[in-house]
């Protein structure tokens, strides 16, 4: 069963048991935290097609998409 995250109506990752992969997007990442009402400080980043095992990398730290082609292939045509 897969699990798909969206931003609006723009598909931004899928998750299917312990692989989760993010399709090019780019999203605000808080630097330091807001605080009396004030908002925080935050930077735009990007993310390009990223391949992650949750079970092994839960912080998303290590791109596998190179090294797991089959599983990118499998995630992009369900």
């Amino acid at each position: 069963e897969a699990l798909f995250f969206y931003n609006g109506r723009r598909l931004e990752a899928v998750r299917m048991g312990r692989w989760k992969l993010h399709f090019p997007h780019t999203y605000k990442h808080m630097v330091e935290p807001g605080s009396n009402g004030s908002p925080g400080v935050s930077t735009t980043e990007t993310i390009g097609l990223e391949l992650f095992d949750l079970e092994a990398d839960l912080g998303e730290t290590t791109n596998l998409a190179a090294d797991r082609p089959e599983v990118v292939r499998r995630l992009t045509e369900d």
